[in-house]
């Protein structure tokens, strides 16, 4: 079975999905509410001062559904 396109996915996504997409997920609840390969997790370690920031990345596909979503009103 065929990957749904990213006009696909934009179009399924219910208002709260929508927002989250428009910026990023804010724990592992929220990303795994969206469709699957829409951001990974990263994070990175600064020596210096020993911090480590952890942080979302949105993948090309996630990037072509901000997109699209970006330039559609979300729904209610």
């Amino acid at each position: 079975m065929d990957e749904p396109s990213a006009e696909e996915i934009a179009a399924r996504l219910t208002s709260e999905q929508g927002v989250i997409v428009l910026g990023t997920p804010e724990s592992w609840r929220e990303a795994d509410a969206l469709p699957d390969e829409m951001f990974d997790f990263d994070e990175t370690y600064d020596p210096e001062t020993a911090a480590e920031t952890r942080f979302w990345v949105p993948t090309e596909l996630g990037k072509q559904v901000q997109e699209i979503a970006r330039a559609e009103p979300l729904k209610s």
